[in-house]
C-alpha cells in the first residue's frame, strides 16, 4: 500500500515520546525517531507542506495468531523488533470500550427544531432506554446499533459522552458510526452502523459490550519502514514475522507456536513431487518463453461464488491499509499478507487456450485493471493467452481477465519472477503495487512452490467466506536448471562464530547458537547448516551471516565492546565533510537543537509553497512516488512537514538538518556558482536547514525570530567568516510578510545571498491546526557558498580580554507600523563602535498614535581601555542620530 512518510520525530534526552494514538515508548536518543503519517494525508491543496513518499508492511496481530501468538504486549514485541529483526514505525491499536454496548433503536422521530437531526430510542438491555439524538441518515427502528453510554471517552475528537440537551431536547449517549470506532470502511460519513449488517445478533446481545461479544474487533498493527526490509523477502508475511518471533520470544511467553509445525512440514514435504502426482492436471498447457520466470503453478477453482466479503475480512484487510472488493479478490490480498507471496486470481473463462507467460512485445498495449492504458517495452514480462495479455507478471492484473460479479471459475497464479525485471517495469509505468514491492525483494523460488501448502490451509481457514468450489486442477512450471527444493548449506564452525561474534570464548555459546538456528528454520548437520527455504535467495551465503542471525538473536547488547588491534591512520576530511561536522556540532552542542534526516526528493506542491520553480528543480527519472519527483532545492522542503507534525506533540522544540539541495545553474541566484558549475548545468550546495518551534511566548524577547537569528549571527562569527551580514527584506508568500530576511553577507566587491529567516505564515499555520499564539520560525543557510570564506585557523573570538569595557546601552524608536525594524538593526550594526545588537521587545499601543509601533534595542558598545562618559555618550548621540536618518524616533 502506498503510505505518506510522517517524517520525523523530535525526541529530547528527558522525554518519552507519548502519543494519543499509539503507546509505543521510543528509545530516548539524540537522533530522531520517525513514524507515519496516517492515510487521510491523501489530499492536500496548495501551500500546504505534504508529507513524504514512503512504503510500509503492516502486520496484524489478529493474523499473527494463525501461526503464533504471545502473551508478550504489543509494546513489548515491537521494541524486540527493533532490537532484533527490523524497524517498527508505529504500532496501532483500536480500543473500543466497555461502555460501547449492542442496542437498538425501538422508536424513530424527526427532531422538532432541527431538519437533520432524529430523536432515537434506544433499548441497550441491562442499562435501560436512553433517547439518543443521532443525525445518521439511515437510522430506522430495528437496527441493532453500537450505543455509547454517558461517559464513554473519545480521546481521538478529544470529547466525553455526557447527557445534555440538543435544541431544547435531552440526548444521553451516543450511537456510532463505523469511523469513529476506527474502522474506516463507509464513505458516506453521516451513516450509523447497523450491526445486523455486518454481525450475528439477536434480542439476547442487548447490552453486552461490543468488544466483549466480537472482541476481535479491537485491533493491533505493527507498521514497518519497508527499506528495514530489502534483503528479507519472508518479512513481507506474517509467516516470516512469526518464524522471527519463535526465535525472539522466550517459550514460556508463547500460547500457540504452529509455526514451528509448519517448518516441520515444508521440511518433510517434496513439493515437486507432490505437484508431478497431482490427481487433477490442469486442463490447459502453462507456456512459459522467457528467462525471467523462475516458477509458475496455476490451480484452477470452479463453481466460486463472488459475494461481499463477511466483516472479519473486510476489518483485517481495512486494518493492513487495503481495499475491500469482494471475497475471492480479498482472499488473496489476505493471503499475500499473511504468507508474503503475491497471487493472482484471474476469470478462467476469460482465458483463451494456454496460459503463455512471455517477454512483451516492443510497443504493445495493456489496459490494467484500473482501465489505464500502458505501452510496453520488450524488457517487460507479461501474462497471457492465445489472443490477449492477461497481466503485467509481478505487478498488475489486466482488465480483460479481472474478476467480476458474473465470475464462476477463476485460475489462481502463484509465481517466482526475476526481481530486476519486475522492479523495472514498475518503476517505469509508475505501478509501485503491493505485489511488485514484495517481488522485487527476490522471493525464494522454493517459497514460491510450498506457498502452494499454506494457500490450502487458508481456503479452509477462509471457507465460511469463500463458499462452496472445486478445485479442478493444478499445474506448474520451473525452469529448467534451477533447483528451488535444493538445500543450499552453509559451513558453521561453532568456534570460529563464536569468535566473530564476542572475540572471545562465551559461556554456553554453543547449544545457544543451534538453538537459535533451529528455532529460524534452518536444518542443523554437523558442520553444516542448510538455509530455510522461504529466506532469499542472496540473504544467506556465508558463514558470516550466520554469525548475523545468532548475534541479533542473542541480542547486540550481550556482545562487549573491545579493541581494534590494527593500526588506524587518520584520513583528512574534504572541505564539504570538514564543515559539515563542525555545523554539526555547533548546532547540536552549543545551540541545543536536535537533528532529524530526511530524504533528498521532494514535489511540486512542496516547491511551489514555498516560493520556487520546478523548471529549475532536477526531475529524477525513476522516482520512488511520481508525486516526489524532483530533488529537493531547499531544505526547508523537508524540515517544514517535520516541524508541523512535530508541532502536535510538543510545546517547543528545536530541530535542523543538514544536506546536499540541487538546482540547474541556470537563475540559480549566485553568479560564482553558476559559473563553478556552468559545465554541470546544475548547481549542488550543501545547506543547513532549521526549525524552532514555540507554540506561545509570554514576551517579544522570547520571540523564536529573535532567537534563530542569534544563531545565525553566533555562526558565522565561530566561523570565523568576515565580513558584515544583514539582513534585508524578502517577500516569499508562504511566510509572514513582516517576518521574513535575506541574509546578506558583505565580504567583497559585491553582496552575497546566503540564506533565509523567517516565520512561517499564520494562514499556512490555520491550515495546518497551530494554536493562534504559536510561532513556527526557519532558517537556511548556503554552507557552500559560505565555504571559501570561512577562516579554517582563526575563528571569531568568544570571549574579551581583561582590557576591553564592555557596556549595554538600552534604546527605544518608534516606527510606521507597517514597516519593518530591519533596517533600525542594520543602522546599528553598522558602527564600528557597536560590537551587537540585540532586540528584546516589540509594542504597539494607544499612547503611540495609530499606526505605530515601538522596538527597542540593546547595544553593546565595546572599547579599549576605560571609556570616559563623554565618549560613551558621543556613541549613544550617533546612534540616535543614524537611526532617526531612517524615518524612526527617539522614544521619550
Amino acid at each position: 500500500m502506498h503510505r505518506f512518510w510522517r517524517g520525523n520525530t523530535h525526541t529530547s534526552k528527558k522525554e518519552k515520546v507519548k502519543q494519543q494514538k499509539y503507546s509505543l515508548i521510543l528509545k530516548k536518543s539524540k537522533k530522531i525517531l520517525t513514524f507515519s503519517c496516517s492515510p487521510e494525508a491523501n489530499s492536500y491543496t496548495k501551500g500546504q507542506f505534504f508529507y513524504f513518499f514512503c512504503l510500509f508492511m503492516k502486520y496484524h496481530l489478529q493474523l499473527l495468531k494463525k501461526y503464533l501468538s504471545a502473551t508478550t504486549s504489543p509494546e513489548e514485541i515491537a521494541q524486540k523488533l527493533i532490537l532484533k529483526t527490523c524497524e517498527i514505525e508505529e504500532v496501532q491499536t483500536r480500543t473500543i470500550p466497555q461502555t460501547i454496548v449492542i442496542g437498538k433503536i425501538e422508536e424513530v422521530s424527526k427532531h422538532p427544531d432541527a431538519d437533520k437531526l432524529n430523536v432515537c430510542q434506544v433499548n441497550c438491555g441491562k442499562h435501560g432506554k436512553f433517547q439518543i439524538i443521532c443525525g445518521g441518515t439511515n437510522v430506522a427502528p430495528g437496527l441493532f446499533v453500537a450505543t455509547a453510554l454517558v461517559g464513554t471517552p473519545f480521546p481521538e475528537a478529544g470529547i466525553t459522552i455526557a447527557k445534555r440537551a440538543m435544541r431544547g431536547v435531552d440526548s444521553e449517549g451516543m450511537i456510532c458510526s463505523k469511523g469513529e470506532l476506527g474502522i474506516n470502511e463507509d464513505k458516506d460519513t453521516h451513516w450509523i452502523w447497523d450491526l445486523g449488517q455486518d454481525l450475528e445478533i439477536t434480542q439476547e446481545d442487548l447490552g453486552i459490550p461490543l468488544s466483549e461479544k466480537f472482541p476481535w474487533l479491537e485491533s493491533t498493527t505493527l507498521e514497518v519502514d519497508s527499506k528495514s526490509l530489502t534483503n528479507r523477502p519472508d518479512l513481507t508475511g506474517h509467516f516470516g514475522l512469526a518464524v522471527e518471533l519463535n526465535a525472539i520470544l522466550p517459550e514460556h511467553e508463547k500460547k500457540f507456536n504452529g509455526i514451528t509445525t509448519w517448518m516441520q512440514t515444508f521440511r518433510d514435504t517434496n513439493i515437486l513431487e507432490v505437484l508431478s502426482h497431482t490427481e487433477k492436471p490442469l486442463n490447459r498447457e502453462i507456456r512459459v518463453s522467457s528467462e525471467a520466470v523462475n516458477t509458475y503453478l496455476a490451480l484452477e477453482l470452479r463453481g466460486i461464488t463472488i459475494k461481499k466479503s463477511d466483516f472479519f475480512s473486510r476489518l483485517l484487510l481495512l486494518d493492513l491499509g487495503g481495499n475491500p472488493i469482494n471475497n475471492w479478490v480479498d482472499f488473496s490480498n489476505l493471503f499475500m499478507n499473511s504468507s508474503g507471496l503475491p497471487i493472482h486470481c484471474f476469470d478462467a473463462d476469460k482465458i483463451k487456450g494456454a496460459i503463455v507467460v512471455r517477454d512483451a512485445v516492443e510497443g504493445e498495449k495493456f489496459t490494467d485493471l484500473f482501465g489505464n492504458e500502458h505501452e510496453l517495452k520488450s524488457s517487460d514480462l507479461v501474462i497471457a493467452d492465445e489472443e490477449k495479455i492477461l497481466a503485467l507478471a509481478g505487478v498488475i492484473g489486466g482488465l480483460a481477465s479481472g474478476i467480476t460479479e458474473k465470475t464462476q471459475n477463476i485460475i489462481v497464479e502463484l509465481a517466482n519472477f526475476d526481481p530486476v525485471i519486475v522492479r523495472k517495469t514498475g518503476t517505469r509505468l509508475g505501478l509501485r503495487t503491493d505485489a511488485e514491492l514484495r517481488f522485487e525483494k527476490n522471493i525464494a523460488p522454493a517459497f514460491s512452490l510450498y506457498a502452494l501448502l499454506l494457500f490450502l490451509e487458508d481456503l479452509k481457514f477462509y471457507a465460511k467466506d469463500l463458499g462452496n468450489y472445486e478445485i479442478a486442477g493444478i499445474g506448474s512450471y520451473v525452469k529448467a536448471g534451477l533447483h528451488p527444493i535444493s538445500k543450499k548449506l552453509i559451513p558453521c564452525p561453532r568456534k570460529e562464530l563464536e569468535a566473530l561474534i564476542f572475540g572471545q570464548e562465551k559461556e554456553h555459546f554453543q547449544e545457544n547458537a543451534e538453538m537459535i538456528l533451529r528455532k529460524l528454520g534452518f536444518e542443523v548437520q554437523g558442520e553444516q547448516v542448510a538455509t530455510p527455504l522461504w529466506r532469499g535467495p542472496e540473504d544467506l551465503n556465508i558463514k558470516e551471516d550466520l554469525a548475523e542471525e545468532i548475534a541479533r538473536i542473542m541480542g547486540y547488547e550481550t556482545i562487549a565492546p573491545q579493541a581494534l588491534l590494527a593500526e588506524v591512520k587518520a584520513q583528512p576530511f574534504s572541505s564539504s565533510v570538514e564543515l559539515l561536522r563542525r555545523v554539526e556540532s555547533m548546532m547540536i552542542e552549543q545551540f541545543s537543537y536536535d537533528q532529524v534526516e530526511s530524504y533528498p526528493w521532494t514535489s511540486e506542491t512542496l516547491i511551489k509553497a514555498l516560493g520556487g520553480k520546478s523548471e529549475l528543480c532536477y526531475r529524477l527519472q525513476n522516482p520512488l512516488n511520481p508525486e516526489f519527483p524532483f530533488l529537493r532545492d531547499s531544505m526547508l522542503e523537508n524540515l517544514l512537514p517535520i516541524a508541523v507534525k512535530n508541532s502536535k506533540f510538543f510545546d517547543q522544540f528545536k530541530i535542523f538538518d543538514i544536506g546536499k539541495v540541487w538546482t540547474k545553474a541556470k537563475e540559480a541566484g549566485n553568479q560564482a556558482l553558476d559559473e563553478r558549475y556552468a559545465e554541470q548545468h546544475f548547481c549542488e550546495e550543501l545547506q543547513l536547514g532549521a526549525c524552532r518551534y514555540e507554540k506561545s511566548i509570554t514576551s517579544r524577547s522570547e520571540d523564536p525570530l529573535l532567537k534563530v537569528k542569534a544563531i545565525v549571527m553566533k555562526l558565522i562569527k565561530k566561523l570565523g567568516i568576515k565580513g558584515k551580514l544583514s539582513f534585508e527584506k524578502s517577500d516569499f508568500g508562504a511566510f509572514h510578510p513582516k517576518k521574513q530576511a535575506k541574509l546578506i553577507l558583505r565580504n567583497g566587491p559585491s553582496p552575497l545571498e546566503i540564506g533565509l529567516l523567517a516565520s512561517v505564515h499564520p494562514l499556512t499555520m490555520k491550515q495546518h491546526k497551530l494554536p493562534e499564539t504559536a510561532q513556527l520560525c526557519c532558517l537556511t543557510l548556503n554552507l557552500e557558498a559560505l565555504k571559501p570564506l570561512i577562516n579554517q585557523t582563526q575563528h571569531e573570538q568568544d570571549y574579551e580580554t581583561l582590557q576591553d569595557q564592555i557596556l549595554w546601552r538600552d534604546l527605544s524608536f518608534v516606527v510606521n507600523a507597517n514597516e519593518d525594524f530591519g533596517m533600525i538593526v542594520m543602522t546599528l550594526e553598522k558602527m564600528k563602535e557597536i560590537a551587537a545588537v540585540k532586540v528584546f521587545d516589540l509594542y504597539q499601543g494607544e499612547n503611540l498614535g495609530a499606526g505605530k509601533k515601538s522596538i527597542s534595542v540593546q547595544i553593546k558598545i565595546k572599547g579599549d581601555g576605560t571609556m570616559t562618559s563623554d565618549a560613551i555618550n558621543t556613541v549613544m548621540q550617533n546612534a540616535i542620530k543614524k537611526v532617526e536618518a531612517t524615518g524612526a524616533q527617539l522614544r521619550g
